[in-house]
């Protein structure tokens, strides 16, 4: 199974975070919608200027003010009562941007419902408007948060060298302005992105330049408690298991006094894959469980998704095997009607192939791990890639097919030693020559 070490998604192959973003969906009820025959169009990323009536700006300003003050104190069930308004918001932004006059007071909206918008996987649609609006802001203090938010939003599309290009743009614009607490904030989505990409010395520097730059000072809990999870998650990620639980159990404590249900389900999922691998089933399961329970008031089905991976590959470390398939196919259920989400989707598929490989039901499990290695594939997803065709190689083995199981061994082994430095990689290079030597064997 694959795991990722942010919200923890299953049980062998322990996956960097992979997160595609989704389409609106239109609302049935339009409010606020301004129709004005001097309406200033956009063509691309530049505007097509015409004479702008007085009263068009003032109702778009009264626009803008609407959506600042709605979305002034944004908890977790309001943005699930808000989703379906989306379309609203997004054209709000787009009107705002088109003139000078809102320009700013736009920018101001568009960072305030940030996690809005990462939560309810509305990436697509706005990381386009984010490279319009920046384009032409001339305040650096919102530039900087801007880069930020559109470094967080890469990432989570897993388009990890555009991430890394606006958050050190983001750090740029922080080191000007002498905003410790921003340039913190910069290193710390720095240090996310290379560990998803197993740079883990390059992950562990930002990291810890972060924790500098919060030392002692006021207010910065929600930060620390940021960089303390994804110094945690390298930790697991070169199986420095008691450090890593150290780090996530107190970024766990720090968590709950901040308050932020999703956040906090997060790191308890990245605990609890920590808890898992150290064989304490019953407090990793306390972890998931908790997680789940806090993502019921959140609107982030991704998070919803990758938390009942993690419990469905408890479930198979606990031999409940038929618990463990109906949480993968329930996690695989939720993202039927949103496009996108390819990696995630693999992951899905290579746990299913792999629970219907351990039931003993070797033909299934091929479907299942074939669709995990053509999406892999594609998205060039390369250490999981290897772990799938490791789990076909067994499948292929017990339908008798020996020949294509050694072809599918050798096809990891071509990829494994480019991952040295990580701990879940050279157990797969183990396992896949473990397995290719039983299997010659067994066919003298």
């Amino acid at each position: 199974m694959d795991s990722d070490y942010r919200t923890g998604e299953s049980l062998f192959a322990r996956s960097a975070r992979h997160r595609l973003g989704t389409q609106i969906r239109h609302s049935s009820s339009d409010r606020n919608i301004f129709t004005d025959r001097n309406y200033p169009l956009a063509a691309g990323n530049n505007v097509v200027t015409s004479e702008i009536s007085s009263r068009f700006v003032k109702g778009l300003q009264a626009n803008i003010a609407y959506w600042q003050q709605k979305t002034a104190h944004l908890a977790d069930a309001d943005m699930l009562a808000l989703n379906p308004d989306f379309p609203n918001l997004l054209r709000a932004v787009q009107m705002g941007i088109q003139h000078a006059a809102t320009r700013r007071n736009t920018a101001v909206l568009v960072c305030q419902v940030f996690f809005w918008i990462e939560q309810a996987g509305h990436w697509h649609n706005w990381l386009p408007l984010m490279s319009q609006l920046i384009a032409v802001l001339d305040d650096d203090t919102l530039r900087c948060n801007l880069y930020k938010q559109q470094g967080q939003l890469f990432r989570s599309s897993d388009q990890q060298d555009a991430a890394i290009s606006a958050l050190k743009k983001s750090a740029s614009l922080a080191s000007k302005l002498q905003n410790d607490v921003a340039l913190a904030e910069a290193n710390t989505h720095l240090c996310s992105v290379y560990r998803i990409k197993r740079a883990y010395a390059d992950a562990e520097s930002y990291g810890q330049t972060a924790l500098q730059l919060l030392a002692h000072k006021p207010g910065v809990d929600k930060q620390v408690t940021a960089v303390l999870a994804n110094l945690g998650l390298i930790a697991l990620a070169q199986g420095a298991f008691d450090q890593a639980e150290t780090q996530l159990s107190e970024a766990v404590i720090i968590g709950r006094a901040v308050q932020q249900p999703t956040q906090l389900a997060r790191i308890l999922n990245s605990l609890a894959i920590v808890l898992q691998r150290q064989g304490k089933l019953e407090a990793a399961k306390q972890a998931y469980e908790e997680a789940l329970d806090l993502l019921e008031q959140s609107t982030s089905r991704v998070d919803k998704v990758h938390s009942l991976l993690s419990l469905g590959s408890l479930y198979v470390d606990m031999s409940r095997l038929d618990e463990a398939e109906a949480l993968f196919f329930k996690a695989e259920k939720k993202l039927n009607d949103m496009p996108g989400h390819f990696p995630l989707r693999a992951i899905i598929a290579n746990n299913l192939g792999n629970v219907l490989l351990e039931k003993g039901e070797p033909a299934a499990a091929e479907h299942y791990l074939r669709r995990s290695i053509k999406l892999r594939q594609q998205l060039n997803i390369r250490l999981p890639l290897a772990n799938s065709y490791k789990s076909l190689a067994k499948a292929l083995d017990q339908l008798g097919h020996s020949d294509q199981a050694i072809k599918a061994i050798d096809a990891a082994l071509q990829i494994l030693p480019d991952f040295d430095d990580d701990v879940w990689a050279k157990s797969l290079l183990q396992e896949c020559e473990t397995l290719r030597t039983t299997i010659r064997s067994k066919h003298r």
